[in-house]
Formats: C-alpha cells, structure tokens, sequence
C-alpha cells in the first residue's frame, strides 16, 4: 500500500492514509509516560497521515452494550479527524480501502456520511468461498461481502486472484498490481562477476514461505560442486534459529548467512549484491519481492504457483514445483550455468514499464470519476484520498 500511495504522489495524485488504532485509557497513559507513540506505525515522511486514534475514556464493560459502545467511539473519533482533513485539504474524490478483513465499517461510514464512493482491493491469499473469517466483533461475514459488492471498484493484484475474488463475491475484479516507486530503479545496474554467485531470499521467516526447502536444495546443489556459490536468507519471524541449525546439520553454515529483519535500504544492498533471487512460498497472491529483485536486474527461481506464474518467464526466471527440493536444486544449478543467458537490463525495463508507478496511473485514472473532472480542471491532481 505504502508503494501504491507514493507512486500515485510522485505523479501529482494526492492521497493520504487514514491510520486507526483504539486503546483504553488507562493503556494510553501508560505509551505517553513511556515515551512510545500510542499510534504504533511506521510513518514515511513522504505520506500525509489521518491519525485516527481513538481513547475509550471509560471502561467498555461498564456499558449496556459494549460492542456497540465501542462502534459509537470509533466512528465518533473517525467523523471528527476526517472533517479536521477535509478542512484542511479538501474533500476527497474517493476513498480507497485495502483488504476486507478489518475497518471496512470506517470507509463505510465515511462514504456515506461525506458521500465519497469507495473502491476496495484485495490482498489476502486465504480468502476462499469455503473460508472467510470475519475478523472484527462489528460485522458479519455476510455484511463484508455486502461491502465489497457495493465498491465502485474491485482490484486484485494478479489475474489469477481477480478472477478467484470474483467467484467468492460473485461481482467482477480487475487487476491492479502491485507497483514500485521510481526511487527503487534510480540505482545504475552493476555488471556481476562469477567468481563468486549469491543466491537471495528475503521473506518473512514462516513455515510458508518455506525457507528450509531453499536450505535443503542448496545443500544439495552446492556441497560438492559450485564451491563459489552463496545463499543469504534475510527476515523477520520465528524459524532464524531453525534455519541456522538446519545449515550446521547439512555442514553449509559457513556458505549460508541468515540474517534477521534488514530494512528498505539495508535489502536494496543485499539486491545489489547478488546475482539471482530465490522464491521457495507454498502460496502468494502477487510476490512483491520477485518485482523488487527483478527492478535491480535479478533474475528469479520461483515456486510454480498463481501470482508468480504471471511475473516470470523464460527471460526473466526459471520455475520449479511447489515443495520440490530436487527440482529446485536444479534450477538453481541451471542458474549458474546460463546466468549470462539473462539480460539484466531488459529485466529492469520490463519491471519498470509493468509495475512503474505509471502503470498504476493508467489503470486508476482510466475512469469517469476522474475524467470528468480532469476535463473540467485541465489538471490530474486528485484531492487526497485516505487509502
């Protein structure tokens, strides 16, 4: 979302981004004299902010109802920052809410109280028809579909989740991928010598993205043969200490470097420093980190699953089964052996003509709600929109 919001800044969209978060009072007062903000988000200077925090003064067990009394704070606080942002930068044209599962009774609200339409774009793997969790105590899982039926539009960000979002909610989807801002391609691609070959994966460290099964293919791969090659796995999550074990059980701890949570420029540094991008996950509505690798001339081995399936091919990556040790372990062989096969710089332009900031542009703009008024101003800045 943070990327969608700078691309549409850096060509003269104007959005802002409504953050909510509720906490007691008693817990509030705790964050102020412990110095932490109480709005717990990471803020990009670049972003404007419609904080939305709201303090429930009295304890909610003291109420009637304290699930609507709850509601009643939220919406309350929620109408007033939104009239403060109104004040101060105009009315917005439209309301752009990401993922079903919580806050759609605040866009809700809003659109109705201001009367601002809102389209919605999903971004969960996990929703299905059989499987749809309500993740919030105000609505039920009916009254979500009712929310995402009446958006003036649907996105997905690949074909192949559209199509999948459009049988669960019986309504059609477009596709708006994910997009990269310009700052990602501002760097000169590096020509990469052999001498020595790095392999990267970076992905939060869960079960399903399935880390271990890169250890395991690089063993295999690597042990005897390739002695120049490396694998660097960075992320947050639980299983660092897992993987480092696995790497001193398959006697590659020191070809393996695991490293924790690594930041936006700290990962633009591990980017430019290696040579191929590794995707081992079990499931991925886009695959945001093969766009990010491909933007610095990598090119990707990727599980063959939906949402990757529509960003590789034969010029930029190889594919390997979901779960396969020995056919990744093949590809990244055949990695090595045909790396100068790939063009890293038509790598890079081709992520920057599909999922450039213009991309997402071109797909948002391309509407009567926006044509109109481009007509009427002779201009394409867009009063902020809380995404």
């Amino acid at each position: 979302m943070e990327e969608l919001i700078l691309s549409l800044g850096s060509r003269n969209i104007e959005v802002g981004n409504l953050i909510s978060q509720e906490i007691t009072a008693g817990n509030y007062l705790k964050t102020v004299f412990r110095g932490p903000d109480a709005l717990n988000y990471r803020r990009h200077p670049d972003i404007r902010f419609v904080e939305n925090l709201t303090i429930h003064f009295l304890p909610l067990r003291w109420q009637k109802n304290p699930v609507a009394k709850r509601l009643q704070n939220i919406l309350r606080v929620t109408e007033r920052k939104f009239k403060d942002y109104i004040e101060k930068y105009g009315k917005p044209d439209l309301i752009f809410h990401h993922g079903i599962f919580d806050y759609t009774y605040i866009t809700r609200h809003l659109a109705a109280k201001f009367d601002i339409p809102y389209w919605y774009k999903e971004h969960s793997s996990y929703i299905n028809a059989e499987h749809f969790p309500c993740s919030n105590d105000f609505e039920t899982a009916e009254k979500l579909k009712e929310f995402v039926r009446h958006a003036g539009r649907r996105f997905a960000a690949s074909a192949f989740y559209a199509e999948k979002m459009g049988a669960v909610f019986s309504v059609p989807f477009e596709v708006l991928h994910n997009v990269l801002t310009d700052q990602h391609f501002s760097h000169e691609l590096e020509i990469r010598g052999t001498h020595s070959f790095v392999f990267l994966n970076v992905a939060i460290m869960l079960p399903a993205k399935n880390q271990q099964l890169i250890v395991r293919a690089f063993a295999k791969a690597f042990v005897a043969d390739f002695p120049q090659c490396k694998l660097v796995i960075a992320g947050d999550g639980n299983l660092h200490s897992t993987l480092e074990t696995l790497c001193q059980e398959l006697g590659i701890n020191e070809k393996v470097q695991i490293l924790k949570f690594q930041n936006r420029s700290e990962i633009k540094t591990l980017l430019s420093k290696s040579h191929a991008f590794v995707l081992a996950s079990d499931l991925e509505t886009f695959g945001v980190v093969l766009i990010e690798a491909m933007g610095f001339g990598l090119p990707v081995i990727s599980s063959r699953i939906p949402g990757p399936m529509e960003l590789v091919n034969d010029k930029n990556g190889l594919f390997f089964e979901p779960g396969n040790v020995d056919e990744l372990a093949e590809a990244m062989k055949t990695m090595v052996d045909q790396y100068r096969q790939f063009d890293q710089n038509a790598i890079k332009d081709q992520i920057v003509r599909e999922y450039g900031p213009d991309s997402a542009v071109q797909i948002l703009m391309d509407h009567p709600l926006f044509s109109e008024k481009q007509s009427a101003t002779g201009s394409q800045d867009i009063p902020s929109s809380p995404a």
